[in-house]
């Protein structure tokens, strides 16, 4: 974990939960792009986080190892807890494979179905939140991961 890729996490998840705060702000729901954005930051996060654990296991010596393996676990649940709790799980119905209807990106829906549509907005308030607190949660990382000697 070095601290140039936590500051692409934290400006990623700073441009992000402004695009989709934007959204939220002019009562959209959350578009096939947002989504897969959200996807791409959730990556970076495992990967990120893979990497702080693999390093924490070769000896690294971290000021707050018990704190930061918290808030890396923290992290990597943040997104699909938030956003994906008010997620219908599974896909629709439809002909072919799984997550072939295009209004399904990795089973989020990304157009409301009719009378359904403020639930769909309040995912993008809850999305553009949950990108704020991981700015707090990578800083938290970061000076927790600093060399306790």
């Amino acid at each position: 974990m070095t601290r140039p890729t936590t500051a692409v996490l934290m400006i990623a998840a700073l441009v992000i939960g402004g695009w989709v705060g934007w959204s939220a702000a002019r009562r959209q729901v959350l578009n096939r792009a947002q989504v897969l954005a959200l996807m791409g930051l959730q990556l970076g996060l495992v990967v990120q986080a893979l990497a702080s654990f693999i390093s924490l296991a070769a000896g690294h010596d971290a000021a707050e190892t018990s704190t930061h393996v918290v808030y890396a676990l923290g992290s990597l649940l943040l997104l699909p807890l938030l956003v994906g709790v008010p997620v219908r799980l599974g896909f629709p119905a439809s002909p072919g494979a799984p997550g072939a209807d295009p209004q399904f990106v990795g089973g989020i829906e990304v157009k409301p179905p009719d009378g359904e549509g403020s639930a769909d907005r309040f995912r993008a308030v809850v999305a553009a939140l949950a990108c704020v607190s991981l700015l707090v949660m990578l800083e938290r990382m970061w000076v927790t991961w600093k060399s306790g000697s």
